[in-house]
């Protein structure tokens, strides 16, 4: 590292700052790391006559000339960067040469020109800054390519995924609880064909989350304040290995180019995802296609899932996914369904600021909560006619299940209860009946359309059921 030298007014020391010290100044250029103190510091001497401070100045320092007042120079500021190292080393004795400059200079506060420049370097060192970055700093292993053995990591390092990591379908990865796993760019990813073996348990997660994300295993890209994480910052991570578990994790700001985070990719038996975290997705935080050839029980259950627009996909065959969804609590997020059989079941969620679409699949749905939604608390799309039971559908935008799509089997729109009184129909988007097909609408049901191109078209059986004074009501949203 080179150092430059600074005064006590934070300027870089030459014979024009206004220290008053013209004879001389600080070395300078694009080799510069940071500066650090170098003007009127005060340091032990040597005593007596070989000493700077012989005891006869007052200005020098003490009497007894044990200490100098007027230490200058880099090689005054070389050993306040030396001293500060030793205290991120202290801190974190694990730590390499290039991580304990990094840190150092992700903790400067940046002076002169913004950013990097020749005169302070990254700035002027901040001890505090600094060993606040790596208050819970791991050591760094960046890890890509193929794994086709076994291997262990270790919740004492960061793993950070540089491109693409791939455990093969003959490999096992075990992965302790409180380990951390960072990846670093947009098109970081990891495949899973083999064994992914996560250990982690409630309040000891395994951590899988972006390279900027300095609240995991501290700051380990080393620059302070200069990044901060945010949804889309990695690609996913995909399981294609069946007999794997995905339990207790935290899984954070995926799914780069409107991806999904985590996708279990048609594996049977089914992989679980359970009592897991996902924070800040940018499209899909679970992303579930089941297996299309044999028979699967998807269970996706008690997980936490925050500002991601779906915060569940699940997607698989008509008659062979049977699916449990259940205890799961979301914000600002919500559930998709696509395809499941109707024995599935959608149960006992909580869902805050996000609703439930049902596309050509009728499972049950009790016991959920669903409120402060901007949108349709629930809509069904297609030949989807689930069956409701138990639950709370409250302080919504809408008080309406959102229909369209195509109906080419018999079903019934029930009455389903919201704020006050049953939520209506609204037809967002055309709705076709074919011909075969009855949709049968119990008196009472009011079918609202919500635009002049919205429509209904029935070529199979429209089957009103409204008797004098509980009509079917069709009119405007």
């Amino acid at each position: 590292m080179a150092i430059g030298a600074t005064n006590e007014w934070d300027e870089h020391k030459s014979p024009t700052s206004q220290d008053g010290e013209t004879w001389w100044g600080s070395n300078f250029g694009p080799e510069i790391s940071v500066t650090a103190p170098g003007v009127h510091c005060w340091a032990t001497d040597i005593s007596g006559a070989g000493g700077y401070n012989d005891g006869t100045d007052p200005d020098d320092g003490d009497p007894a000339g044990h200490y100098f007042s007027h230490f200058n120079g880099t090689s005054c500021a070389t050993p306040h960067v030396a001293g500060l190292a030793g205290l991120v080393l202290s801190e974190r004795p694990g730590l390499s040469a290039d991580e304990v400059q990094s840190a150092i200079e992700g903790g400067a506060d940046d002076l002169g020109d913004p950013g990097l420049d020749h005169y302070f370097g990254h700035g002027r060192i901040n001890a505090s800054l600094t060993l606040a970055s790596v208050e819970g700093l791991l050591p760094t292993r960046y890890v890509s390519g193929t794994l086709s053995g076994e291997s262990a990591w270790s919740p004492d390092t960061c793993y950070v995924v540089n491109g693409s990591y791939t455990v093969s379908a003959s490999a096992t990865l075990h992965v302790p609880g409180g380990t951390v796993v960072k990846f670093n760019g947009t098109t970081s990813y990891m495949r899973v064909y083999g064994t992914l073996d996560l250990q982690g348990t409630a309040g000891n997660e395994v951590v899988f989350t972006s390279f900027k994300d300095d609240g995991e295993g501290g700051d380990s890209n080393g620059d302070g304040i200069g990044s901060y994480p945010a949804a889309g910052d990695w690609y996913y991570l995909r399981v294609y290995g069946s007999g794997n578990s995905i339990d207790y994790c935290r899984i954070k700001y995926g799914g780069w180019n409107d991806n999904y985070t985590l996708q279990i990719s048609e594996t049977s038996p089914a992989v679980p995802v359970r009592n897991c975290t996902f924070e800040n997705c940018q499209n899909q935080a679970i992303y579930y296609q089941a297996n299309l050839s044999y028979a699967t029980t998807p269970v996706i259950s008690d997980n936490t899932i925050t500002n991601t627009p779906t915060g569940i996909w699940i997607s698989g065959g008509p008659t062979i996914t049977t699916a449990t969804i259940s205890g799961n609590v979301l914000t600002n997020s919500s559930i998709y369904c696509n395809e499941i059989a109707s024995a599935s079941s959608v149960s006992g969620n909580l869902l805050s600021g996000g609703g439930m679409t049902f596309a050509s699949c009728s499972p049950s749905v009790t016991g959920n909560t669903i409120e402060d939604y901007s949108g349709f608390p629930l809509t069904q799309t297609s030949t989807s006619f689930p069956s409701y039971s138990g639950n709370t559908i409250q302080d919504n935008t809408y008080n309406a299940i959102g229909v369209s799509g195509t109906i080419a089997d018999d079903g019934t729109w029930l009455e389903v209860p919201g704020d006050a009184t049953p939520l209506v129909y609204a037809v967002f988007s055309p709705v076709t009946v074919n011909s075969g097909a009855t949709l049968s609408i119990p008196a009472g049901t009011v079918v609202k359309f919500s635009g002049t191109t919205t429509y209904m078209r029935v070529y199979g059986t429209l089957d009103l059921q409204g008797t004098a004074g509980n009509e079917v009501v069709f009119t405007s949203f």
